[in-house]
């Protein structure tokens, strides 16, 4: 079973065939990482500084909080790698006049946000995206595509052909 998948399952029920949170924290602390439960605010932090550093269009600051080993997932990118990712996304944040991150919680290692954007034209938008930071460093996003700001559809309406 991978660590991950043990991380998983002590979420459900915060243990593991008798191991206990406890036992849990010194096994993973002697692996050199923190158990998800206590760096839950730390990963928040690292995505925080992510989209700040998206905002700033601050690359070498994006730079050192994303790690060797990224992927990046979008209904547009299949698992791109970090070089890729600079090469093809980075560029996006020049698009961007404003960039607010409204929402940031951890489920362990997964870092859940939304955000709201407005382009350079004075278009709006709203993603929601899933990070996954280890050792502080960013090693996985998901993008999901939210919708144009305000809403295009009437509130408390249904129009099937709006997306």
């Amino acid at each position: 079973m991978t660590s991950y998948a043990r991380e998983r399952d002590n979420r459900a029920d915060g243990h593991e065939r008798g191991v206990s949170i406890v036992g849990m924290s010194t096994m993973q602390e002697a692996l050199g990482t923190k158990p998800p439960f206590l760096s839950a605010a730390e990963n928040v932090a690292t995505a925080r500084a992510m989209y700040d550093a998206v905002e700033a269009k601050d690359r070498s600051a994006a730079e050192r909080l994303i790690a060797e080993d990224f992927r990046f997932f979008s209904p547009q990118d299949n698992g791109l790698d970090r070089d890729r990712y600079f090469e093809i996304c980075w560029p996006q944040a020049e698009r961007f006049q404003d960039f607010k991150l409204t929402d940031a919680i951890a489920d362990g290692e997964r870092v859940f946000v939304t955000y709201e954007a407005v382009l350079q034209d004075g278009d709006r938008f709203r993603n929601a995206e899933v990070l996954t930071v280890r050792n502080g460093r960013i090693s996985a996003v998901e993008v999901y595509f939210g919708w144009i700001l305000p809403h295009p559809v009437a509130e408390g309406e249904h129009d099937e052909h709006a997306a």
